[in-house]
């Protein structure tokens, strides 16, 4: 599923987050999906942005989701290091998906990714913004 970004300003901007909308001839290689070793976190990168959803419910520090379940499952950052949270299945991207290994680095659609134990490190190359991300924290820089 792909949805338009809108970046979140204040959490009253929540609803505005994530507009799902059918993208007519998605190219599947502008996108490259990667997963955790435990799976607990996944994540689709392209040039532009990362995104990533954490399993089993949303990230603990996250805004409150509007529906009352919870809070907000998505974290993204853009490539110019704006960042914002949203609610959404991101999809599972499994014939393009790569489990990360930990410290093993890796490097996708002009972002350079760090997986160790304790999370995973996203640096966009050009801009040097991106993310940590893990289960309990997103800290994006």
């Amino acid at each position: 599923m792909f949805w338009k970004w809108t970046p979140i300003v204040s959490t009253m901007a929540v609803a505005s987050a994530i507009v799902a909308s059918p993208v007519a001839a998605a190219d599947w290689s502008d996108y490259q999906y990667v997963s955790t070793v435990s799976g607990a976190v996944r994540c689709v990168l392209s040039s532009d942005h990362v995104s990533c959803e954490r399993s089993g419910g949303g990230f603990p520090g996250a805004p409150a989701s509007e529906s009352g379940g919870g809070t907000m499952n998505i974290a993204r950052v853009e490539s110019d290091g704006s960042f914002g949270w949203g609610l959404a299945n991101m999809g599972s991207g499994q014939d393009n998906m790569v489990t990360l290994q930990y410290d093993q680095p890796y490097q996708f659609k002009g972002w350079s990714v760090a997986p160790t134990s304790d999370g995973t490190r996203f640096t966009n190359d050009a801009t040097g913004h991106g993310m940590f991300v893990n289960i309990d924290v997103v800290d994006p820089f």
